[in-house]
C-alpha cells in the first residue's frame, strides 16, 4: 500500500513541473510571435527579451518551488507520524515480550512451589515437639507446616502475577490495535 501511495505521489508531482514548463514556453512563444519577425542581432533587444521572460517566469517558478516545498513538509510530517507509530508499536511489542517472560518465570516458580508443597510431610500422629523437625525449628529451619504454608502463599503470589501480567498483555494488545487501525 505504501508503494501505491508513492506511485500516486510521483505521478501527481510531475503535473506542476510540466505546467511551469508549458507556461514558460507559452511566454517565450507569445513574445517571439508578437515582437519579432526574425531574430535580432542587437544586444538591447535580447536584454529586453530577458527582462520580459524573467519578469513573467520568475513568479511562476517561485510558486512551483513553494508548492514543492509544501509537499516536502507534508511528506516529512507523514513520515514522522509513521515513525512515531512504529516506535510505539515496537515499544508495546517489547513490553508484551517482557510480560510473556514474566509469565513463564512465574509459571516455573509456581510449579516449583507446588512440587515443594506436594513433598512437604503432612502432620503425623506425633506432636511436633516429638519429631526431628523440632530440632530443625530450633535451629531456624522451617517446619513442614511452615514450608507448606510458604509454598501455598508463593503459589498464590505467582498465580496473581500470571493473572495480572496476562491482563497487562491484553491492555497492551488493545493499545497496539488502536495504533495500527
Amino acid at each position: 500500500m505504501a508503494e501505491e501511495n508513492q506511485i500516486k505521489e510521483d505521478k501527481s508531482g510531475s503535473g506542476p513541473f510540466l505546467a511551469v514548463i508549458l507556461i514558460i514556453i507559452s511566454i517565450i512563444g507569445f513574445y517571439v510571435g508578437n515582437m519579432f519577425g526574425e531574430l535580432s542581432s542587437h544586444i538591447t533587444d535580447w536584454g529586453s527579451f530577458g527582462d520580459y521572460i524573467g519578469g513573467l517566469a520568475n513568479p511562476v517558478i517561485a510558486l512551483a518551488v513553494l508548492y514543492y516545498v509544501f509537499r516536502s513538509f507534508q511528506s516529512n510530517k507523514q513520515a514522522m507520524i509513521e515513525l512515531k507509530n512504529q516506535t510505539k508499536i515496537q515499544n508495546i511489542e517489547a513490553k508484551i515480550l517482557i510480560y510473556q517472560n514474566i509469565i513463564q518465570f512465574a509459571e516455573s516458580q509456581k510449579i516449583r512451589w507446588e512440587t515443594i508443597a506436594a513433598k512437604a510431610p503432612k502432620d503425623s500422629e506425633k506432636s511436633f515437639w516429638e519429631t526431628e523437625d523440632a530440632l530443625d525449628y530450633l535451629a531456624g529451619k522451617p517446619t513442614p507446616n511452615e514450608l507448606l504454608e510458604k509454598a501455598e502463599n508463593k503459589i498464590l503470589e505467582y498465580e496473581k502475577t500470571i493473572y495480572d501480567t496476562n491482563a497487562a498483555i491484553q491492555n497492551l494488545k488493545r493499545e497496539l490495535s488502536d495504533i495500527i487501525i
